[in-house]
Order: C-alpha cells, then structure tokens, then sequence
C-alpha cells in the first residue's frame, strides 16, 4: 500500500516519515507534500491508498483538500493528524468520510498503531471488491444494497462482505439484523455460516471488532 502526508510544517514530516517503521505496517512507498496543491499532484501521479492530512495549511487547508479527494478518489482513506481539536473541525471530518482524528503531539507508536488499524481495513474492503468481482462473473442477478455491498452465497464472500460491513459501520448500533438486510441473507444461514469460517458469531465479531479497533 501507499500512504501520503500533506502538512505544512517541515520537520513534522520529516520526523514521522523517518520514525515510523511503515514496512512493517504494509506501507510499500510514502510520499509527502507540504502544501494542498502539491498533494493533489501526488494523488494524481501514484496510487494512494492513505492519506495523513493535516488541517490548517496555507492557501488551502487540509478539509478542503480532502473534500476535494473525496471527489475525485472516493476508495482514498483518510486520517487527519492536527494541533487543532475545535469540534467544528471533526464535525467536517466526520462529514467527508475521515476514519480518525488524531491530535497532535502524538507519539509514534500510537500513530502507528492507527495506521495499521487502518491498513487492515482498507486491505479487508480491497479482498470483498476481488470477491464481487469473482461473484459477478459468475452471475449476481442479485440488487445492490444502498452501502455497495452485493448479496452473496458463497460463504468466503460472506465472510469478506460482513467484515467490510463491520469495518465500515463499527460505530454505529449494528446487530445481526443490519447485516442480514445489507446482504440480503437469511439471519440464521448467515450467523451460521460466518461461524463456521471465523469462530466468531456475528455479534461477538462486531464486539471483537471495536475492541480491537478502540486499542
């Protein structure tokens, strides 16, 4: 995967491209820009899987620059790393798909800990597009539910689209009855089947999620 930082100041980004061991986060290459137009070329230029923004930037500042990828590279996830805590700020975050807020100082390990979050997140959703790709060239006939997640029969789809779900939904008051009408399946068969590949039912999935998600 690829990551960008956007943040104005110099040595913030020098400091956390150096001290984070990205390798071992499944970071193949991070790029960095230290303005909102520059860091638009780089989105433009590599495939970005991740973007660490920060907000007050000259010209433009960082929710702009990510209102505008939400735009343009909607797959694109985003953290925002920043001085400022109004909750204006997060309010905006919230709106433009931001997955963390972070504030600064932050340590590294903790960073590092959300980046990784993170990756696997974006690594579980790009596994459930490849199985609905391998779906549709079989068939699916099937509706799109309102979150672009396809109904499935096979249980390894199964498995993918439900941890896509949690993974995209975890804060919010899910239960077995919002994912059984996402993916249009019968509850039993579901629970069942998920089960039976994870261990987990769907609940303690959803419990296990968020602990791990919250640490």
């Amino acid at each position: 995967m690829e990551i960008l930082i956007v943040d104005d100041e110099v040595t913030v980004v020098s400091l956390i491209k150096k001290h984070v061991d990205w390798e071992s986060l499944g970071i193949t290459n991070v790029w960095t820009a230290y303005n909102a137009q520059i860091a638009k070329k780089k989105v433009q230029e590599h495939p970005i899987d991740l973007i660490i923004c920060d907000i007050e930037m000259p010209q433009e500042n960082g929710l702009v620059f990510l209102g505008w990828v939400k735009e343009q590279y909607p797959e694109i996830s985003a953290i925002i790393l920043t001085a400022y805590p109004e909750f204006h700020y997060a309010q905006m975050a919230i709106s433009l798909g931001v997955r963390r807020y972070l504030l600064k100082p932050i340590s590294f390990a903790e960073l590092s800990d959300t980046v990784r979050g993170m990756v696997n997140e974006i690594a579980e959703q790009k596994r459930v597009a490849v199985y609905q790709g391998k779906q549709e060239e079989k068939t699916e006939t099937a509706d799109i539910p309102s979150d672009g997640i396809r109904s499935v029969e096979n249980s390894e789809t199964i498995v993918g689209a439900v941890k896509a779900y949690v993974a995209l939904h975890f804060e919010e008051p899910i239960g077995r009855q919002e994912i059984e009408e996402a993916l249009h399946l019968n509850g039993d068969y579901l629970n069942r089947t998920f089960k039976a590949a994870t261990g987990y039912s769907l609940i303690q999935y959803i419990q296990f999620y968020r602990i791990v998600t919250a640490k």
